[in-house]
């Protein structure tokens, strides 16, 4: 499967799991690529982890 939006893309295996729907959960440090580097909380720097992807089904 494909993750992409406007600031990158991650390749990778889908697993499922019980989370909400329309929701994914990726993992660190991967997921990295497709979260803005200048939306950080001002205090101590952590990400804002909260992005919209789009899917895509494909070959790996």
């Amino acid at each position: 499967m494909l993750l992409k939006n406007e600031l990158g893309e991650l390749k990778g295996r889908v697993y499922t799991a019980p989370i909400e729907p329309g929701n994914l959960q990726v993992h660190w440090p991967s997921g990295n690529v497709l979260l803005d580097p200048k939306r950080r909380s001002p205090e101590v720097a952590i990400p804002d982890y909260n992005t919209l992807v789009q899917l895509e089904n494909g070959q790996l």
